[in-house]
């Protein structure tokens, strides 16, 4: 009884081991596919939007208005101010950027590399949340991975745009909230209740993540 115990001990190390290091793997994977010209300069349809969020960052910089969405592109409008209050959403993406450039300086390839960070962050939480959801360790370590490789999730998990950080924020909301059905500690809801906050904030159809949440509320013991 004692040598089956230890047995299954040591087989369960290894497994948590090899799930480290495949997921470790998936996580350099990702960083090496995303960081491909890294300070390249922001030229096509996609790519000259991020030029927009670098503007309103420039700004913030300069004119210290964190008020104001400004962008050069804009000018000549609005007075000339330069201002473009069509998109409601809170600029946490220039905000970012801004404090960066202050501490660091300005460069392309800063703001990039914290998009990249946010989606390996999204690579780690879809293995947690599919493995808490399914109760399959392959499957979560199947999802993991195919979120490394997504097209989509590389070019969009590199561009300085609000789909990073919003993906990660939609996942970090699910993630605790689910972890709050699991241990009915309000501490995780409020984390919950603060990572959708920020993910509306960056952009209001990132709230969708409330709909799936919304069918797992656990109505009787409400």
């Amino acid at each position: 009884m004692v040598i089956d115990k230890i047995s299954l001990t040591k087989l369960s190390f290894k497994k948590s081991t090899m799930v480290f290091c495949l997921l470790v793997i998936f996580l350099l994977i990702g960083l090496y596919i995303r960081i491909y010209h890294l300070n390249f300069p922001s030229i096509g349809y996609h790519n000259m939007k991020e030029n927009e969020y670098l503007d309103q960052a420039y700004f913030f910089m300069t004119e210290g208005n964190l008020l104001h969405k400004q962008s050069f592109a804009f000018f000549g409008l609005n007075e000339g101010t330069g201002y473009h209050e069509e998109y409601a959403e809170v600029p946490y993406v220039s905000y970012l950027t801004a404090a960066a450039w202050t501490l660091f300086g300005q460069s392309l390839w800063l703001p990039r590399l914290f998009m990249i960070f946010f989606m390996l962050g999204s690579i780690l939480l879809t293995y947690f949340i599919v493995k808490r959801l399914t109760k399959n360790e392959y499957l979560a370590l199947l999802s993991s991975f195919l979120m490394t490789i997504m097209p989509l999730g590389i070019y969009f998990g590199r561009n300085i745009q609000p789909e990073s950080p919003g993906l990660f924020f939609i996942l970090l909301t699910a993630f605790f909230f689910i972890k709050w059905l699991d241990t009915n500690e309000n501490k995780n809801l409020m984390y919950s209740g603060f990572a959708f906050s920020v993910a509306w904030g960056l952009k209001y159809s990132f709230g969708i993540i409330a709909v799936p949440l919304f069918f797992m509320l656990p109505f009787k013991e409400i």
